[in-house]
């Protein structure tokens, strides 16, 4: 499989309704990992 594992999980979690996690921090997430900006999750 070509790409990124985690940005499929998320938006498979998305789509099935699953939203006991920040939801605007995991899309941001998932445009940025294919460009290689690293997001700081431990400060926010």
């Amino acid at each position: 499989m070509i790409g990124y594992h985690s940005v499929s999980l998320i938006a498979d979690a998305l789509v099935k309704g699953v939203s006991n996690f920040d939801t605007a921090y995991a899309y941001e997430a998932m445009k940025k990992v294919p460009t290689g900006i690293i997001l700081d999750y431990h400060n926010t």
